[in-house]
């Protein structure tokens, strides 16, 4: 009776499955069991979670249900087999491929094929080697996550999920506007400029001035550009160079500024009268915006067209917001600019280091200019330069009768005409002078008594005004700051 128990025994023993082992890199390594067999005694470690079929794809797009667990029909039953995977790269780092093989050979009869269901956008695997590969960028999370299925002998299917931290580099910041190769600026017109710069992370960035004149130029944390020069500065050409830092990565850019001449197409005269000098634009006007006057684009140089930026609002520096900084430019042969406000004339004029005229001044310089060469025919205006020209104090100073009417700082205000309220003639000069000024000096604004209106001088007349233009230069007209017509324009002066 024992001799049949012990042969049972060893007969049924010898009737078990034989192991086959998968080599891993030459290496025997944790066999494929079925579900809770033990390996060493042991449980399988990195053991797969139950497939669930899903809508995943092999590595060309990313898969339409981001939970490779649930699907609409639901769990199709318990781990088909159990088997260790090589750990996988925990963090990958931006802009540098990421790899990692499963590790996994095939024993004698087997065969695997890979699949990736849950993936990141770009990340792909060999469907027979099970190599994934992938480059991660700044779009992707801060940890990505992706699922491996593996399928045995085109059957049997298990499942693993890896995490992955991605590690961003830091990018240089970039320049995004820069200031000219060559900025040209005029004396007492500051030049302000604000840096833009992009930091791809969103980095603190400080500013700092590593080369220019420190008397002239400051620079703020923010980025902005202040240079301030003067007229003992002409001709000055001072290399700057701003650096940038985010803390990590430093950028630079270089530029230079050229000091213009402002008294550049301007003619001296004396006020024999007073004794005094001063400084005039030998042309009337031409509004542009580029400050060497020759390679931005003319505003308003014919009839009917006002079309200046609205970065140039009629009340510019008086009520309205310069965003664009234009220019005066006395150049000869080109159609002046017209249809300019007072504020408009004064800005620009300011723009270049210069101011508007006087009435006195220009009636100084005028002399006593015949009008038989001045634009008087009531047509059109003319380009600068032809004729016109004083025969008395000053000889080439031009269109100082006709062409167009230019205006004058000088403000005549009549209380009578703003309803007996000087307060009125408070507020008119206050678009041109400063407050205190105005509120000190109103009493001595008051015209002649015969005036009826208030405002800032015209002189000379215009192409419309004819014969009332005089031989004189006696032609004035007066009208209100915000005034612009077709025939209205202006020039600069300058103290000496």
């Amino acid at each position: 009776m024992k001799i049949i128990i012990v042969w049972f025994i060893l007969g049924v023993w010898g009737c078990m499955p034989t192991d086959n082992p998968i080599v891993v890199d030459g290496e025997p390594d944790p066999i494929i069991k079925p579900p809770g067999q033990l390996i060493d005694g042991k449980p399988p470690s990195g053991g797969f979670e139950p497939i669930r079929e899903g809508t995943g794809d092999d590595g060309g797009g990313v898969v339409d249900n981001p939970d490779p667990g649930t699907t609409g029909e639901g769990p199709i039953g318990a781990p088909q087999f159990t088997i260790d995977f090589l750990t996988c790269p925990t963090e990958a780092r931006e802009d540098e491929p990421y790899v990692c093989k499963m590790g996994i050979k095939a024993a004698s009869g087997e065969s695997f094929s890979y699949k990736l269901v849950l993936r990141p956008v770009g990340m792909v695997i060999d469907a027979t080697t099970g190599e994934v590969t992938w480059t991660p960028t700044k779009t992707n999370k801060e940890t990505e996550i992706f699922d491996v299925e593996v399928t045995r002998n085109t059957s049997e299917k298990a499942k693993k999920r890896f995490n992955v931290k991605v590690l961003w580099k830091n990018d240089p910041p970039t320049f995004v506007s820069v200031p000219d190769e060559m900025v040209k600026v005029y004396p007492g017109s500051d030049f302000t400029f604000q840096y833009e710069v992009e930091d791809p992370e969103g980095d603190t960035l400080n500013y700092t001035l590593i080369q220019g004149p420190e008397e002239l130029v400051t620079l703020s944390k923010q980025g902005l550009l202040v240079f301030s020069p003067t007229l003992d500065d002409i001709d000055l050409r001072p290399g700057i160079e701003i650096e940038v830092s985010d803390g990590q990565h430093t950028i630079s850019h270089y530029f230079v500024f050229q000091v213009k001449d402002p008294k550049e197409h301007m003619v001296r005269v004396n006020d024999a009268s007073s004794g005094t000098s001063y400084y005039i634009d030998m042309y009337e006007c031409l509004i542009t915006d580029s400050p060497d006057c020759f390679s931005g684009k003319y505003f308003a140089t014919k009839a009917g067209q006002d079309d200046y930026p609205e970065g140039f609002p009629d009340l510019v520096g008086s009520g309205g917001v310069e965003t664009i900084k234009l220019y005066a430019c006395p150049l000869a042969s080109v159609k002046p600019s017209r249809h300019v406000t007072f504020a408009q004339a004064q800005r620009a004029c300011e723009n270049v280091g210069k101011r508007l005229c006087t009435f006195d001044e220009l009636a100084i310089a005028c002399g006593a200019t015949s009008q038989a060469d001045c634009n008087l025919t009531q047509t059109d205006t003319r380009s600068t330069g032809y004729g016109c020209s004083n025969n008395h104090a000053v000889s080439i100073v031009y269109d100082l009768v006709g062409n167009l009417a230019e205006w004058t700082s000088t403000l005549r205000c009549n209380p009578e005409s703003a309803g007996g309220n000087r307060e009125a003639c408070r507020e008119l000069c206050n678009i041109g002078f400063p407050q205190d000024w105005c509120l000190a000096n109103v009493d001595a604004l008051t015209a002649d008594p015969t005036e009826v209106r208030s405002g800032y001088l015209f002189f000379g007349g215009s192409y419309k005004t004819g014969a009332l233009a005089g031989e004189t230069c006696g032609y004035y007209d007066l009208q209100p700051a915000i005034h612009q017509t077709e025939d209205i324009g202006f020039r600069c002066c300058l103290d000496d």
